[in-house]
């Protein structure tokens, strides 16, 4: 049996699983089920074949917790084929394992069976309808039926190959056309076909651990979905598939996975991608759509896409920076030189819960096959993510967990303008020039009205220059350095009047840290009165300015 075609479904243990130390209750039933993208049915002839395997009972699909077992038809394991299902009878063993699971089955704290199987003959209907059929004909092998304390959610993604497999082979050639004629039955498929594509977030540039099957898999998750799901506690095909990967990644991480009503959503679902025209490595991460990207979790702002990012950070971590230098030294022939140490200090990011909570209503997570609403969803998560993390950098206190942004970390060095002339601007760009730090990904920073403000202000009374220009151009220059403006840019508007803040700097030197990916954590219970469900996202993050002596900043500028 190969084990990357493995499936795994659920089912309760019904009456208590049986009297004393008898387990007992079925595998798998013969009724249809809702797998979330599909629907699924077995063939009371699928298990024909089932005299030829070797099948363990297990405690959680643990080989080190056996139970019974059934080789080639005998053993301790009883296995039957009745008119509900796959009935499956043993006696718990008198050892520690079997002794605690019929305690645990008794006192209903275990209550489900899973069962896990490859499938060797299938057969897909209505697969261009919104639920397709399958029909599973022939189980190739059965590994284990296991009693566990909570049904796995069930591995879909073969299935899901499969129906994408029975999807094309049922796709119709369009014929030659030598007359302008009308071919109904053709228009009618590539409409479903465009339809069906809709439903779903396209994550098929996405790179990371997966392989290209499964990346195939990953293309059709859904976040309407998995919030729906999350709330009744179990999920289902792709969804469940991505927040085991998300467990397991925080779990390698050494961080708190969330289990009932979550899902864990790992680094792999995001792509990092470089910002056009700069030499930086910062960027969006983004979950793509056929043909576009849309962005999810990480800001695209443009002040946040200048910053440095590292991501899948465990713990806390610390950024050794140099101090000191060697100092070459000119000796005589015979001369003695002294021996030199660099010194270090360090910059330390640790791990800060940043969390949005957003309500929705069940008739709008009705909607779950709608794009518009799913990227509604997506877009209002994205945007406040967006402002709240580029305010964080630009002006988290430090305190309250808040990162310590940077006109917070440098405020100490603040210049005294007032309104900006042209020798402000060479100013600040000389302080940098002073520390040998005018290198690297340099940018101004300002808030709109400055931006304006500047680009009324002229260079001097004859040259026609004004201190920003390039309207018609894709980035504005400040004396010849790109300028950018965000509205989270610093403003104090008290006491009058108005100032604002002006930044100058590398922003190769500020460090975005995200420790793993992010969890969607939903509470069906606070709002059910109004019909309203909350979902809470979180993920853990800091940033940090790495060297104060790359920046020049200004909190006086006045318009």
């Amino acid at each position: 049996m190969k084990m990357d075609n493995k499936e795994t479904r659920s089912l309760p243990i019904p009456n208590g699983g049986g009297e004393g130390r008898n387990i007992s209750g079925y595998a798998a039933n013969f009724l249809e089920y809702d797998m979330g993208t599909f629907r699924e049915r077995i063939e009371p002839t699928a298990f024909r074949n089932l005299d030829e395997h070797d099948i363990h009972a297990l405690y959680n699909h643990d080989y080190s917790k056996v139970l019974a077992r059934r080789n080639k038809g005998e053993g301790t394991l009883d296995l039957r084929i009745d008119d509900e299902g796959l009935n499956f009878n043993f006696e718990l063993p008198d050892t520690a394992t079997g002794n605690e699971v019929r305690d645990l089955v008794q006192r209903g704290d275990v209550n489900q069976a899973s069962w896990a199987f490859t499938v060797d003959s299938e057969e897909w209907t209505d697969v261009r309808s919104e639920k397709p059929l399958r029909v599973i004909k022939e189980v190739g092998g059965i590994f284990d039926i296991s009693i566990t304390p909570r049904g796995a959610n069930p591995s879909t993604s073969v299935a899901l190959r499969s129906l994408e497999a029975a999807q094309v082979e049922e796709t119709p050639e369009v014929p030659e056309i030598k007359e302008p004629i009308t071919i109904r039955k053709v228009e009618e498929n590539t409409e479903n076909t465009t339809e069906k594509e809709a439903r779903f977030v396209d994550a098929s540039q996405v790179q990371g651990k997966l392989s290209k099957s499964e990346s195939r898999d990953l293309n059709k998750f859904n976040i309407v979905k998995a919030i729906n799901e999350a709330r009744n506690g179990k999920l289902t095909g792709v969804e469940a598939e991505v927040n085991q990967e998300g467990i397991k990644e925080k779990r390698e991480l050494n961080q708190e996975a969330r289990d009932m009503h979550a899902v864990n959503l790992p680094e792999m679902v995001f792509q990092r991608t470089q910002n056009a025209g700069t030499a930086n490595k910062g960027g969006d991460l983004v979950f793509t759509e056929p043909g576009r990207y849309v962005d999810f979790l990480y800001p695209n702002t443009p002040m946040l896409r200048r910053c440095a990012v590292a991501e899948n950070l465990v713990g806390n971590v610390d950024f050794p920076r140099q101090t000191s230098s060697y100092t070459l030294n000119f000796q005589s022939e015979t001369g003695t030189d002294t021996a030199q140490d660099i010194t270090f200090d360090k910059v330390s990011m640790t791990p800060k819960r940043a969390v949005i909570t957003s309500s929705f209503s069940n008739q709008l997570l009705r909607q779950e096959y709608s794009r518009g609403i799913e990227q509604r969803i997506i877009n209002q998560m994205n945007l406040a993510f967006n402002k709240g993390l580029e305010n964080a950098v630009l002006n988290g206190t430090g305190s309250s967990n808040q990162p310590s942004g940077i006109y917070t970390e440098l405020a100490g060095q603040a210049l005294t303008i007032g309104a900006v002339s042209y020798d402000d601007l060479v100013d600040m760009e000389a302080n940098l020039a002073a520390s040998d730090a005018l290198e690297g990904n340099l940018a101004y920073v300002a808030h709109p009205d400055v931006v304006a403000k500047l680009k009324k202000t002229k260079v001097d009374a004859g040259s026609g220059r004004f201190l920003v220009e390039g309207m018609l151009d894709p980035q504005q220059t400040a004396n010849g350095y790109a300028i950018d403006s965000t509205t989270l840019s610093l403003k104090n508007t008290t006491p009058d009047p108005d100032t604002y803040g002006l930044l100058f700097g590398n922003f190769n030197d500020v460090q975005i840290g995200f420790f793993g990916g992010a969890t969607l954590l939903v509470d069906p219970y606070t709002g059910m009165k109004s019909s309203i469900v909350e979902v809470n996202l979180e993920r853990f993050m800091d940033c940090a300015v790495l060297r104060p002596a790359s920046f020049a900043i200004a909190t006086d500028v006045t318009v």
